[in-house]
């Protein structure tokens, strides 16, 4: 019996080291695909805020159908709760 499983074994050995193979050739440079994030600005220890203001702040984006109540409920829960910076 054992010499029925050995063709299985050196089988599965050899699957095994064909993928390790084959990983070892992967590069370790990211692809890089569409247009970069852009770089963020640079903080320092202290940041002032600029003086509070009542001009609104607008908030354009772009979102299915299937997400469409959930982003009324949200907006409507962060409206009610009348931040100020």
């Amino acid at each position: 019996m054992r010499a029925a499983l050995r063709p299985v074994w050196l089988m599965l050995l050899a699957a095994l080291l064909a993928s390790v193979a084959a990983c070892s050739g992967a590069t370790s440079t990211p692809q890089v695909y569409g247009t970069p994030p852009p770089t963020p600005p640079v903080v320092r220890a202290h940041t002032p805020c600029g003086p509070h203001t009542t001009n609104p702040v607008s908030l354009t984006m772009y979102y299915g159908s299937e997400k469409q109540a959930w982003m009324e409920d949200v907006v409507r829960a962060f409206n009610s709760a009348h931040y100020v910076a």
